[in-house]
């Protein structure tokens, strides 16, 4: 689940009786933007906007956290002209901006005397604005939005789920507001080949899907690394052969679309053990978790449990590192796209 959402430049200045206060609670907000949100600020660039400007009159030490936010954490424009700062007047006038975002962090004060928000009330839902959340800003971790959330990315999918409402609530918009999406998954090839035959809809396929999805102005890369299943051998080649039908079946359906580029490296199973117990995809710096792989996903309905995890390669890069270590062991490579 990811969550547009935008931040009340006046909301950064009283989040807290005194500086450690309010470190702590600007420091819980980047967090919960990190792993759950796409910040949404005003139309023209951030620098300059009503945000930036207060961004740099914080103390340093908040300063220097928002600095790195913003140089590694999801963020783009308003579609719409909009110079970042909420109504003072009628709540009314929010009403442009409900089709921006979903979640919006308030300054208390505001919440209050324009939202109608009670002193004692975090946060509600507005049905003038399409049922915007808002919220006050040191409330952040009492959003229902990023509540359930934090609820979603650890929950495990269960047998008899519905695997394309699941994995829409828990990836898709992860994956189309993604720059670079990759797969290491050793059974993706074999599990896609299969469920193509059976005219099924494999794991792979919706993630696909969503990349393929995106606007042609905001394509992303793509990077598959799987295995045959052969244990220590070389790949053979009728194994060969069925890559190339994989990679030939991939190319004719996401050609032309919001995948600016398709690779396909194949490695040797036992390379693949050495190196990469853990399936995996990942959206930039968020990496997703299956523990029985992507095709959990594949299919109508779940047909075993599978815990699901979520880890950021900014906290651990040891993902990265098999992610570079199985690159440089592939038997073969493909560009598909």
């Amino acid at each position: 689940m990811l969550i547009s959402f935008s931040i009340d430049p006046e909301a950064l200045t009283g989040s807290g009786p005194d500086l450690s206060a309010i470190v702590a609670c600007h420091r819980r907000v980047i967090q919960e933007w990190r792993k759950h949100g796409m910040l949404i600020h005003s139309h023209d660039a951030l620098k300059g906007s009503a945000l930036f400007k207060t961004l740099e009159s914080l103390p340093q030490e908040c300063r220097k956290l928002w600095q790195t936010a913003i140089s590694t954490s999801r963020r783009r424009p308003s579609s719409i002209p909009w110079d970042g700062t909420f109504p003072n007047g009628e709540l009314s006038d929010m009403t442009p901006l409900a089709s921006e975002f979903i979640l919006a962090l308030l300054d208390p004060t505001r919440a209050e005397a324009v939202c109608g928000l009670g002193t004692h009330e975090s946060s509600r839902f507005e049905t003038s604005l399409n049922g915007m959340e808002l919220c006050k800003f040191h409330s952040v971790g009492e959003s229902t939005h990023i509540t359930k959330a934090q609820e979603l990315a650890v929950r495990s999918l269960s047998k008899g789920d519905n695997c394309g409402s699941e994995w829409n609530s828990r990836y898709t918009n992860h994956l189309k507001n993604a720059d670079h999406v990759v797969v290491v998954d050793k059974y993706i090839l074999a599990h896609h080949m299969r469920r193509y035959s059976n005219k099924e809809i494999s794991g792979l396929t919706r993630l696909l899907n969503d990349c393929f999805s995106k606007p042609r102005d905001r394509q992303v890369n793509v990077k598959l690394i799987c295995a045959v299943q052969n244990k220590s051998r070389n790949i053979t080649a009728g194994e060969q052969r069925e890559i190339e039908a994989f990679v030939k079946n991939l190319a004719t359906r996401y050609s032309g679309g919001g995948i600016r580029k398709l690779e396909c490296y194949v490695v040797k199973d036992s390379d693949f053990s050495a190196d990469a117990h853990a399936r995996f995809f990942r959206t930039d710096y968020l990496v997703f978790g299956i523990d029985r792989g992507l095709d959990s996903f594949g299919g109508y309905t779940a047909e075993r449990d599978s815990v699901v995890w979520r880890n950021d390669t900014l906290a651990c890069s040891h993902f990265s590192q098999q992610e570079v270590k199985l690159q440089a062991n592939a038997e073969c490579h493909f560009n598909v796209i």
